[in-house]
């Protein structure tokens, strides 16, 4: 599957921006996939943490047949680590397990949380930042506001597209507001601007 964005949306970002509009006039309809098993991507995004995607690609071609929460739950820490993961993001694993069998990553009930409320029970589990939480909304869940500040791929774009050299909190707000509602679109560009599509 991949994440759904209409012609209207894209003009309505380039309508907000015309330095941005100017800057993704050529590139062609991104398509992107998304993950939406709740456990699987979430799954994913704690193993993708500070890896390369070659990497990413190869721990998911080993891991795919145990990727559910009842394997997990079942297995120890040290034959997760085989699969070529940290004992920190194996113990991640195993605590999104849990939650996913305690029915806390069900769509139905995450579709009446806000993108914040959802932030914050998925950083209450150690090994879960910001950034995973963003990525989840993304990726799993097609929330349509998603920008990440502690994303480089899209720190770099905005800085590309824009002509900065750093990009402060206080620009990276100004951006923020100016292109909401369409921020995930939005990060799909910078994201291919700047080279580093997820």
């Amino acid at each position: 599957m991949e994440y759904q964005y209409s012609e209207i949306e894209l003009n309505e970002l380039k309508a907000k921006d015309p330095v941005l509009a100017s800057s993704i006039k050529d590139i062609p309809h991104i398509h992107k996939e998304i993950w939406p098993d709740p456990f699987a991507s979430l799954s994913r995004q704690v193993i993708a943490q500070q890896i390369s995607n070659k990497a990413l690609m190869g721990i998911l071609s080993k891991a795919k047949p145990i990727l559910n929460p009842d394997a997990i739950l079942t297995m120890d820490i040290a034959s997760l680590r085989g699969l070529g993961i940290s004992e920190r993001k194996a113990k991640t694993l195993k605590s999104i397990a849990l939650l996913a069998k305690e029915g806390k990553l069900d769509k139905k009930r995450l579709s009446e949380l806000t993108d914040e409320e959802i932030i914050a029970e998925l950083t209450a589990i150690k090994g879960i930042g910001r950034w995973t939480g963003e990525m989840f909304l993304l990726f799993c869940l097609e929330r349509p506001s998603v920008l990440s500040y502690g994303d480089y791929g899209i720190r770099k774009g905005i800085m590309m597209v824009y002509g900065y050299r750093s990009l402060s909190m206080t620009r990276f707000k100004k951006i923020e507001k100016r292109l909401s509602p369409h921020l995930s679109l939005a990060s799909l560009y910078f994201w291919e601007i700047a080279g580093t599509y997820k």
